[in-house]
């Protein structure tokens, strides 16, 4: 278990300063939102210049704790307050808090053109309180033109089109698999995957992290310089039955 930290930004616009927090348990605080009764509140303050016209203070919120998969948010109130501490202005925001972490392990920054295959590794770690039975991970891969559209595409069949030059496969128990590289024509962005195909499924526990190995080939029908994005995203279930959308990450190559 760790802390929450926040961080306000410097006059200068340089560095980040560190807001003193203290245990707010009072009856007022925790009035501001029923759903907010019974839990601990934060609080802290800090100083503020606002010159005339446009201003934008700046916060930096680090939850540094574990979170059980029944809270997925962290509930931000700011007040501004003149010298005398008479409320001016109020402004909430409900940050989502992140139940599973992606790391890229390994990915090239370049791709050649050659048709050879070059392998992207993610990690994902449970950062909940809670093991996860069941975690689906979905693979997507998004291909930008040099001219700044997106790659060329195919049509593959009624209504579909694939990008051409990507082949895209993931890892699995009985050996590398075809990723998806079609979309539906009404939603021809030239992304490959666009619907994030489901990939590698597993548990995780506490703490726990696995490996999802993707590999990635070009051909020359990909113009030079284009942009390669070769992503990974998951899920996990709710009690209700409904997927919860984990962070993904991703990792940009340029074809040449």
């Amino acid at each position: 278990m760790g802390k929450l930290t926040v961080a306000h930004d410097s006059p200068t616009g340089k560095g980040w300063t560190p807001v003193a927090l203290t245990t707010d348990s009072s009856s007022a605080a925790a009035s501001r939102r029923p759903e907010d009764a019974g839990t601990v509140t934060l609080t802290g303050s800090y100083a503020l210049t606002l010159a005339p016209g446009e201003n934008r203070p700046q916060l930096r919120v680090a939850p540094a704790f574990r979170t059980s998969p029944d809270t997925r948010e962290l509930h931000l109130e700011l007040d501004l307050l003149d010298p005398r501490g008479h409320l001016l202005d109020r402004t909430t925001n409900d940050l989502g808090l992140n139940l599973l972490k992606f790391t890229t392990v390994s990915a090239p920054t370049t791709l050649s053109r050659d048709g050879k295959w070059r392998t992207v590794e993610f990690s994902v770690t449970n950062t909940a309180t809670t093991g996860f039975a069941a975690i689906t991970t979905r693979a997507s891969a998004v291909c930008h033109d040099v001219n700044g559209g997106f790659c060329k595409q195919t049509r593959t069949g009624p209504g579909r089109v694939a990008v051409e030059g990507i082949h895209v496969q993931w890892s699995a128990p009985d050996g590398w698999r075809d990723l998806p590289t079609t979309t539906p024509t009404s939603d021809a962005s030239g992304a490959v995957g666009e619907r994030d195909p489901d990939v590698a499924r597993f548990s995780l526990p506490v703490g726990g992290s696995r490996h999802v190995r993707l590999r990635v080939a070009a051909s020359p029908q990909v113009r030079q310089g284009a942009e390669l994005e070769l992503g990974l995203g998951a899920s996990i279930p709710e009690q209700d039955g409904k997927p919860t959308p984990g962070p993904g990450a991703v990792a940009k190559m340029t074809v040449h």
